[in-house]
């Protein structure tokens, strides 16, 4: 399954429309019950601040940047600071409830993180699509442990052009 998503934050990509941010209605809200769930099993308290974020990361499929989470979210949370959205997206970060994707100029942040999957990235216009992993692949990486290392998660990322990106450069994705 691949999403095909728009970031704001990117002119090549820039749509007014929220709705195409937006995941599907029943995949947000499972997703919002199972962050919401991580968030009590660490013993973290449900603040007015990570609320209206996991909230936005759980609806949201554009792997939206911190800058991204504070402009959207501001509007109506006149109470939230910049330094609030940077502190709650490292502490959901560091527990584990959301990931980041390390775009180089910038991080990008999901709430997607209970099934291993990748991003695609465009190194042109910064637009960020989830793809699933193989299941092959995943058993091979969740069951790889001869070195004995322990690892914690899967992070693929693949660099390239967009559809859109290849097009305007004269090149077939």
């Amino acid at each position: 399954m691949s999403r095909e998503v728009h970031t704001s934050s990117s002119p090549a990509h820039s749509v007014a429309d929220v709705s195409a941010r937006a995941c599907a209605l029943a995949e947000a809200e499972a997703r919002l019950a199972q962050m919401l769930d991580m968030l009590r099993q660490r013993g973290m308290r449900l603040t007015p601040q990570r609320e209206a974020i996991i909230r936005l990361l759980a609806a949201d499929c554009s792997h939206p940047s911190a800058e991204d989470v504070f402009s959207r979210l501001a509007p109506e949370n006149p109470w939230l600071s910049k330094a609030t959205v940077y502190n709650t997206l490292n502490s959901l970060l560091g527990a584990g409830i959301i990931q980041d994707v390390d775009l180089g100029v910038e991080r990008r942040f999901d709430g997607r993180t209970t099934e291993p999957h990748g991003h695609l990235t465009c190194r042109a216009c910064g637009r960020v699509e989830d793809f699933d992993l193989p299941p092959d692949l995943r058993t091979l990486l969740l069951n790889r442990n001869d070195s004995g290392f322990a690892m914690e998660r899967i992070q693929v990322k693949l660099v390239g052009l967009c559809r859109a990106c290849a097009a305007r450069n004269g090149r077939n994705p």
